[in-house]
């Protein structure tokens, strides 16, 4: 029941973008999203890019030193049913299977909670703010702030690696 509305979710975001989607030349993009909810909280920053492979796929270029090592095995788990459901979703706008790159450029999540319980929201928004330029600028205000100070995540991050 949980995946269903997400699907949903999940569609009538990507319908806000349908005619970009349609348009879309496969040229490189860059997007932003967000999740901020009861005791969650998630960012994420992708590249989205066509490949010959077979698959549409995760790309982690991630700073290992901004995200505990403990939760990318999570976070990979928790993005790829949202990366097959836009693959699947343009394959059906375009008429024809496209296989994507979703390059993972930056990620952020609360201390105090799993990033992977917001991760899909965020994951979907930032896929959307790369068609529309009005909700990629308020992202990116957001993002400049959050990643401003870099050095005082990767302290907070490396105080959660250390073995207990």
């Amino acid at each position: 029941m949980e995946e269903l509305r997400y699907s949903l979710m999940g569609i009538e975001k990507l319908s806000t973008i349908t005619q970009q989607l349609i348009e879309w030349d496969f040229s490189e993009l860059y997007g932003i999203g967000f999740y901020r909810g009861h005791d969650k909280y998630a960012h994420i920053e992708i590249k989205v890019y066509p490949t010959d492979a077979n698959v549409d796929y995760l790309h982690w270029n991630v700073i290992h030193a901004l995200l505990p090592n403990q939760e990318i095995k999570g976070a990979q788990d928790a993005l790829n049913p949202y990366v097959k459901f836009i693959g699947n979703y343009l394959s059906a706008i375009k008429n024809k299977r496209v296989n994507l790159v979703f390059e993972i450029a930056r990620v952020g999540f609360s201390a105090t909670d799993s990033w992977t319980k917001a991760c899909g929201t965020a994951y979907i928004d930032a896929f959307v703010s790369a068609f529309d330029q009005d909700k990629f600028n308020r992202a990116k205000e957001i993002s400049d702030l959050y990643f401003a100070d870099e050095t005082q995540i990767r302290n907070a991050v490396n105080s959660a690696n250390k073995p207990w």
